[in-house]
């Protein structure tokens, strides 16, 4: 569930539905807590129980239409909202989430987008029109580290920064516009995506990491004014 809940943050923001945002992925917390305070077996719905029932029974009827007919593989989510004083009803938004690629390490669980494989692909694609298919390229990978839940969230992926070197021996990852694209991503997203680590390519060895990687990872972690303390590295 917290990963459809992620989701659906990211997705809220890249449609601009900034209003169910607002409401469930504030950027600043509220200055007055309600009382009472959500927890535990607290009522925090402000409404009349005909209130109540009409977004259970909404809520109800987009569950049972997500089971009849939608890939069985996908995530799904749903926001709505009650009607307001006007009366004028707003139209369900409706999120099929693609699954994620998961791949179980010794301490953490990766979950890829589907769309970070395709935007790798586009790179190398135009890394061996522009140099050649042995010529090693790479790039940045987004996301969320979640050490609680022992979870790595890899969202995004770009290509090399203009700094960077490529040769048919080694890529070293650049740092030009790094730490301002983070930054970027960080308050688009409300933190729901940030600087993870850096992908590249290893067409004619095997993938395995060398001294040249673990020097551009040190120089990409201290680059920042909030270095993170992992990294993640993935070679194609």
């Amino acid at each position: 569930s917290w990963d459809v809940f992620r989701k659906t943050k990211i997705e809220l923001l890249r449609r601009g539905q900034k209003d169910f945002a607002d409401a469930f992925f504030p950027e600043v917390p509220a200055a007055r807590v309600f009382q009472p305070e959500p927890g535990c077996s607290e009522p925090t719905f402000q409404g009349s129980a005909a209130d109540a029932m009409a977004m259970a029974a909404t809520g109800l009827n987009l569950i049972a239409g997500w089971f009849g007919g939608r890939a069985a593989d996908a995530q799904f989510s749903a926001v709505f909202a009650a009607p307001e004083a006007t009366g004028v009803a707003r139209p369900p938004l409706f999120f099929t989430l693609p699954a994620d690629i998961v791949i179980a390490t010794k301490h953490h669980e990766l979950r890829v987008a589907p769309a970070v494989l395709k935007e790798v692909r586009g790179w190398i694609e135009q890394n061996r029109r522009r140099r050649s298919r042995t010529v090693e390229t790479g790039g940045l990978l987004w996301g969320e580290w979640d050490d609680a839940s022992r979870v790595v969230w890899v969202t995004d992926a770009s290509g090399p920064p203009a700094d960077s070197k490529h040769s048919a021996e080694l890529f070293v990852c650049g740092q030009k516009g790094t730490a301002a694209e983070n930054k970027s991503r960080q308050i688009f997203s409300r933190n729901a995506t940030q600087y993870l680590g850096m992908w590249h390519t290893q067409p004619v060895s095997c993938p395995m990491p060398s001294d040249i990687d673990d020097q551009g990872m040190g120089a990409l972690l201290a680059c920042g004014p909030t270095a993170p303390t992992k990294h993640l590295l993935v070679i194609v």
